[in-house]
């Protein structure tokens, strides 16, 4: 956030609308749809399926043998 205050800013203002003073927490963008699909697929009584990620065809610390690698689809 560029503004240092606006968590005490916005609380301020929350609190004298709602009657107290909620614990904001600002995340980023991209974190934002997976949350909302999470919290919306809750609220629909469903269990969210997080998304996976793919496994990289080279082991960690076999990096250098990225060119060399081919995938053969079954």
């Amino acid at each position: 956030m560029k503004r240092d205050n606006l968590n005490t800013m916005f609380g301020n203002i929350l609190s004298a609308a709602a009657g107290f003073s909620p614990q904001i927490l600002a995340i980023a963008h991209e974190d934002w749809t997976a949350i909302r699909a999470e919290f919306s697929a809750k609220a629909k009584g469903q269990k969210a399926t997080p998304k996976e990620e793919e496994a990289p065809l080279v082991p960690q610390g076999f990096e250098f043998l990225q060119d060399d690698v081919t995938v053969l689809e079954d």
